[in-house]
């Protein structure tokens, strides 16, 4: 296994009889190595002013697939973060943070 800043790279060997001859096939997998992106920083910041996930898609006026994304540690667009940010005075480092270690 090869790895480089951007891309992993997986060897996988595939052995097939055909006709009595073996032949080995060498498949690459590229994948990329990125970080992983959480909201454990706002979930925090809620439980410390009391707040509830319903609370925030009132106040940021959000619709709940976007709460429920967020809740699957899914990227949201930045008018969403915007409206985030806004509705509770906060920076976008209160919203979100990455996990450095992440192979995706």
């Amino acid at each position: 296994m090869v790895v480089s800043n951007l891309l992993k790279i997986k060897y996988k060997l595939y052995i097939t009889n055909i006709y009595g001859i073996i032949l080995i096939n060498i498949v690459l997998k590229e994948k990329r190595i990125s970080m992983a992106l959480n909201y454990k920083p706002l979930w925090i910041q809620l439980a410390k002013k009391g707040l509830k996930k319903t609370d925030v898609i009132a106040m940021a006026n959000l619709t709940t697939n976007v709460m429920a994304q967020m809740g699957k540690n899914k990227p949201i667009t930045l008018k969403n973060l915007e409206k985030i940010c806004k509705a509770l005075d906060c920076t976008p480092n209160d919203v979100f943070s990455f996990d450095d270690n992440y192979i995706g």
